[in-house]
């Protein structure tokens, strides 16, 4: 390997490293998953359900990351069910949705 090779390998391991939230998509990545979330959330509103994240209007990125990260939706009742490894970063979301909704996010660039 070259020098920059073992630069790179050692850059993305450290950046492995220090990843709080793992994703459950496996190989397949979103290719493979999304339609499965699909028919999930079909199979959720047939029962006259409607989830959580389509009634509160996520955006499609947000329920993405949810479901990727092993988020799931109850079928009896649609509100989104987290789990304990992303229950914290979750509720950090749905405050930060509320904040935005409410119209009192103010975005700072200059905050790193």
């Amino acid at each position: 390997m070259s020098k920059e090779g073992e630069a790179l390998v050692r850059r993305n391991k450290d950046n492995a490293a220090r990843k709080r939230y793992h994703h459950h998509l496996g190989s397949g990545s979103y290719r493979s998953v999304v339609p499965k979330w699909e028919k999930m959330e079909a199979e959720t509103i047939a029962k006259g359900v409607v989830p959580q994240a389509i009634q509160e209007n996520w955006a499609q990125r947000l329920m993405h990351w949810s479901y990727g990260h092993g988020g799931t939706v109850d079928k009896e009742t649609g509100v989104l069910d987290w789990g304990p490894e992303i229950s914290r970063a979750a509720k950090r979301l749905v405050r930060a949705r509320a904040t935005i909704a409410a119209g009192q996010f103010k975005p700072n660039r200059e905050k790193g």
